[in-house]
């Protein structure tokens, strides 16, 4: 894990501490991804059958 990051946020946000800052993104909902969410992308190496 970068903890770099969680620091950026936590500058960022405003928050007092890491912990602060972690229960807030532990609170975000984020939707389940489903098959069908992610897009079919054809690199140019595939479709040239390099692979």
């Amino acid at each position: 894990m970068n903890t770099g990051s969680i620091t950026k946020l936590q500058k960022a946000m405003g928050h007092s501490s890491i912990n602060v800052s972690l229960t807030y993104l532990r609170g975000l909902e984020i939707a389940e991804l489903k098959e069908e969410d992610i897009p079919n992308i054809k690199t140019p190496a595939k479709s040239k059958g390099l692979y």
